[in-house]
């Protein structure tokens, strides 16, 4: 194994500790009674964001599908 390859496999392995710790930390912030309700907001606006970024993605999908048409009709013009 190369030691490119050992160090690659060192950082994942190193990034899903960190995962683990960062999770396991959170899972003890929002035992806590005083942060759940802040958790519970943050938590709203996370999903409000992924509906956002989902239709910005669903837009910037038709905008290349016009993009492509318009291309189209110029050359079989």
């Amino acid at each position: 194994m190369a030691s490119s390859d050992l160090e690659d496999l060192c950082f994942h392995i190193n990034m899903k500790i960190s995962t683990i710790k960062k999770t396991l930390q959170l899972r003890s912030i929002g035992q806590e009674p005083s942060f759940k309700s802040m958790l519970c907001k943050i938590g709203q606006e996370m999903v409000l964001l992924h509906d956002l970024l989902n239709k910005m993605e669903m837009e910037v999908q038709q905008q290349e599908k016009l993009k492509n048409l318009s291309s189209v009709i110029f050359l079989d013009a």
